[in-house]
């Protein structure tokens, strides 16, 4: 048996992946733990990227509803501004794109003060955070 380890950017070696499947589960933290049903969820070489770019950086992990409200957000307040320019009302704009009126009125209303949104909401419907 060789003992080899990779390095930023490489594969995992042979050594690394009978490491990760020979672990054994019951001698390690919670944490490594945790990083191993990673591994196994998205795959070894997946983990390894994220090692290689937030290792030994403390970072907030959002949760899944954070991660895509926050790449809704921008692509919603700009549709929503583009059907205000259309003529259409809070009220309908929120029926279209599944939101309150009152959600579409603060962020037209951030809009004509120059501002973003105040409030955050889900991908989802604002009305289960209301």
């Amino acid at each position: 048996m060789e003992i080899r380890f990779s390095q930023r950017g490489d594969r995992p070696t042979t050594f690394e992946r009978g490491l990760v499947s020979e672990a054994p589960t019951c001698l390690l933290t919670e944490t490594r733990q945790l990083w191993l049903l990673i591994a196994e969820r998205i795959g070894l070489e997946a983990l390894l990227v994220v090692l290689d770019e937030i290792g030994g950086e403390k970072v907030h992990v959002p949760t899944r509803a954070d991660f895509f409200g926050a790449l809704w957000r921008p692509v919603r307040d700009a549709e929503i501004r583009r059907l205000k320019g259309q003529g259409f009302g809070a009220k309908r704009i929120a029926k279209e794109l599944g939101m309150t009126r009152s959600a579409v009125q603060l962020v037209l209303h951030a809009e004509s003060r120059g501002q973003r949104a105040g409030r955050r909401w889900p991908a989802g419907r604002a009305s289960k955070r209301a």
